[in-house]
């Protein structure tokens, strides 16, 4: 929610992709592209609706 409200250059500031990286209860990272190439694709002021959408969709999915 804080990347839809925030009101800086997102790309520039946060510096994130479209990959949503996680700490397993091992503590081992693990990483899920959003999308395809997410990896590359940084997460702007104009898409940082589409990068909270995917992460939504991932979390309850993954519940699912």
């Amino acid at each position: 929610m804080q990347l839809l409200q925030y009101e800086g250059d997102v790309a520039e500031d946060l510096m994130t992709s479209f990959v949503l990286s996680r700490s397993n209860m091992f503590g081992e990272l693990t990483s899920h592209p959003l999308k395809e190439g997410g990896a590359e694709l940084l997460v702007n002021n104009e898409n940082r609706q589409v990068r909270f959408t995917l992460h939504m969709v991932h979390v309850v999915l993954k519940v699912l």
